[in-house]
């Protein structure tokens, strides 16, 4: 069924033509940080939106760009790359109905999730808050998440459209992709959910996409509406470069709203022929249907809040990936059990930015293991000193088993920053080290939010990798631990050994994506790089086994058993895997099993045109031989179907032909490819403009420097980070008027005297203040 239904359609354009235009161009920006404006003489109140990847976070007091106040209390639901790890959309539809749910209970119209981005490299700053390096796992996952939130009458907002992959320059940072790799990795989830899924919005990205910044990108916005995307179109937060450059291409609402300057802005353009009114009646009617939709809800049955805690622990014990289990130290049947770590009383539950919640509850392992020994060992920031360690080392000897709680500390991975290693905090890596060397019984269970260097892995008998579980991950956690439940989460990214990571390019002015398609996996697999755990992988508590391998023309089947003494689950995996030039491994399924001892399933799989095609100036059947691969990772292959198909030859760049070559690729390869010049952008220089940054100004004149230096003092140290890369416009959404927004430009180009009159210093000062 439709999320807005055609007596919905059909009486919102009969009320478009009862508002004015002044209030159709009010309705185009935000009533304030959180609200669409409603129309109350038509019955139509004001629009709640609100942030929500995992749970949600209303902000009904002060609001702020750098997630800094706080929000209603609310559950925290497993970060979307614990989801993910799962391999279970059905699942992840309940916890789309959890959060509905509280949506409900808040009032809360659409909540902004899912993000569906590609996870492009190991370090993005905001990758927790994403599902996966493949295209069909976020597909499947943001799908499912769309289904359960829509389900209750509560709209959902996919983001961020498109190649927001990195957190260093995000809103001024041109990512420069080609054709190729668009359509078959970061266009397909969107594409994919806009034609399935019925979707309400869809969250415009910051960055620029080819050289055009994404609210205004005319020829992507359209690219959505031709996949067959019918909501609404909304700016990130602060991410409108151009106004009227925006609505025209097809933009439907600008967020957040603080003043009348658009709608100002908007009018002019009207009254002087740059804009039509045919134009703003366009924008405004999917904005329309919105407000009708929430308008005419009846009271609607949330799940009880028990209900949601049980979806929530049931998600995060779904997402434990086992990546390391050696003589069978997991899992622990023994009370005779020591915690080192403060993250045992201090768990990380989540990410930071504006994805965080204010949590109603979080457990702790101290908690559930309460008949266990606890040694500090390293604090929150995974510092340790001699008698911390010491004192780990001691107790460590009184058991039979220890449970050392590592994490990556909340200020290593947050929006807005990327991160700059794969590495622990060195105290965290002493300590297990130190433990490891008295004790033959370690085990190491991690919490963080994407892949990290493991030093000393041969060293301890046991990995289980938790992610980021949300409020009642811990219990959840424990469970798995003790064999209540089962190990049943897999890799749905690759985790890369240090210094083996893909050559990414990451500046902040300007990412050129030279390495193509050849990402995650199918960079990995492709160029045969030594990693630490494939994409897929996952141990469990009991074991399985493949066989009677079937193909019928293009249907293919086999049977999976568990050979094992206890239920477990599987996650049946299904690749094309082709040896032609400029080809990669591509996921084309994948089933998540669970089975008795001794019980078996039977797995089929019609291999479909669309899974052999890929894009060559346009989707085309390549002719070849076609590997259909089954496996239980992206590397674990249990048996190859051939399929040859009789399709058309396709020539590419000599440089592009194997993964093996990305190392060496350079930008003339990459011009080659795209079949363009490639322009690099660089520090803007003066005359500055909106989108001038403090990073601009510290490669400028003594002025520059010193008004850059003094802002710069003003903010914390991560904070100062995101801000050095912050365009001057993003100043408009914290409510800075135009008149002070030029005056700084004027003072930075020169123009002393006219600047200083002009700029409103207080203001300036308290939204430092009430952001940082």
């Amino acid at each position: 069924m439709s999320f807005i239904t055609d007596e919905e359609k059909k009486k919102a354009r009969a009320l478009l033509s009862r508002l004015s235009r002044q209030e159709k161009c009010e309705m185009l920006s935000g009533l304030d940080y959180w609200r669409m404006r409603g129309i109350e003489r038509l019955g139509l109140p004001d629009y709640w939106i609100s942030d929500g990847p995992s749970g949600l976070r209303k902000q009904v007091k002060e609001a702020d760009y750098f997630g800094v106040h706080e929000s209603v209390p609310a559950i925290c639901y497993p970060a979307p790359v614990t989801c993910a790890s799962t391999f279970d959309p059905a699942l992840i539809e309940r916890v789309g109905q959890a959060l509905a749910s509280d949506c409900i209970e808040e009032d809360v119209a659409m909540v902004l999730a899912p993000g569906v981005n590609h996870k492009r490299f190991a370090l993005g700053g905001r990758n927790f808050e994403y599902y996966s390096e493949d295209p069909l796992v976020s597909t499947k996952m943001g799908a499912a998440m769309i289904a359960g939130i829509q389900s209750l009458g509560v709209a959902a907002c996919v983001k961020h459209f498109v190649c927001n992959n990195q957190e260093t320059g995000r809103m001024v940072c041109d990512a420069i992709v080609d054709d190729k790799a668009l359509a078959e990795i970061y266009l397909r989830p969107f594409r994919a959910i806009g034609k399935e899924t019925d979707v309400a919005a869809m969250m415009t990205a910051y960055n620029r996409l080819n050289g055009v910044y994404c609210t205004e990108n005319k020829a992507l916005l359209d690219l959505g509406r031709s996949a067959g995307f019918g909501g609404a179109y909304i700016s990130d937060w602060g991410a409108v470069n151009d106004v009227l450059k925006s609505f025209q291409a097809g933009l439907n609402l600008e967020m957040p709203g603080v003043s009348d300057e658009t709608t100002t802005l908007l009018e002019r353009a009207l009254d002087e022929g740059r804009w039509t009114e045919g134009g703003l009646d366009a924008c405004v009617l999917p904005l329309l249907e919105l407000l009708v939709h929430q308008a005419g809800q009846s009271p609607r049955a949330a799940l009880s809040r028990s209900e949601r805690k049980q979806i929530a622990r049931a998600a995060a014990e779904s997402g434990i990936v086992l990546l390391k289990n050696e003589n069978g130290a997991l899992p622990i049947r023994t009370r005779s059990v020591t915690l080192v770590g403060a993250f045992a009383k201090h768990p990380r539950i989540q990410g930071t930015g504006s994805s965080k919640v204010n949590p109603l509850e979080v457990e702790r392992l101290v908690d559930v293991f309460d008949h266990a020994y606890y040694a500090k060992g390293f604090d929150e920031e995974g510092k340790t000193n001699e008698a911390w360690c010491a004192q780990a080392v001691s107790l460590a000897r009184k058991s039979e088993v220890v449970l050392v709680c590592a994490a990556l500390p909340a200020q290593a991975e947050s929006e807005g920053f990327d991160r700059k290693t794969l590495a622990l905090p060195e105290g965290i890596n002493e300590v297990i080290r130190r433990i490891a060397q008295v004790h033959e019984r370690v085990v190491v269970a991690l919490a963080c939010g994407g892949p990290v260097a493991m030093p000393w892995l041969e060293q301890v008998q046991g990995v289980a990798l938790s992610y980021l579980g949300g409020s009642y991950g811990q219990s959840a956690l424990a469970r798995v631990l003790q064999g209540q439940a089962e190990a049943g989460g897999r890799l749905a990214e690759t985790w890369p050994r240090p210094g083996l990571e893909i050559p990414v390019r990451t500046g902040w002015k300007a990412s050129a994506y030279v390495e193509s398609v050849y990402t995650g996996y199918k960079y990995y697999n492709g160029a045969q790089v030594d990693v630490l755990f494939p994409f897929g992988y996952g141990l469990s508590y009991t074991t399985f086994a493949y066989s009677e391998f079937e193909r019928t023309g293009r249907r293919i089947g086999f049977r999976v058993r568990n050979t094992g003494k206890r239920r477990g689950s599987e996650v049946v995996q299904i690749y094309r895997n082709d040896a032609l030039p400029f080809s990669t491994q591509k996921l084309l399924y994948f089933e998540k099993l669970d089975l008795a001892p001794n019980e078996e399933a039977f797995v089929s799989y019609l291999v479909q045109d669309e899974d052999l095609m890929e894009y060559f100036d346009g989707w085309v059947l390549r002719k070849g031989v076609h590997q259909i691969e089954v496996g239980s990772s992206s590397r674990a292959i249990h048996h190859r179907f051939l399929l040859e198909t009789d399709g058309v030859s396709v020539s590419v760049v000599p440089a592009y032909a194997s993964a093996k070559n990305v190392g060496r690729l350079t930008r003339s390869d990459f011009a080659s490819l795209c079949g363009r010049e490639i322009f690099m952008a660089e520090s803007a220089r003066k005359p500055y403009d909106q989108n001038v940054c403090l990073n601009d100004l510290m490669e400028g004149g003594w002025m520059e420097r010193t008004v850059a230096r003094w802002l710069l003092k003003q903010v914390p140290a991560r904070q100062g980070e995101l801000l050095q890369t912050a365009p001057l416009r993003i100043l408009k959404m914290n409510a800075i008027d135009a008149a002070t927004r030029q005056g700084l430009l004027d003072l930075l180009n020169g123009h002393v005297v006219r600047g200083a009159r002009h700029v409103d210093w207080r203001a300036l000062l308290a939204f430092l203040k009430e952001n940082t």
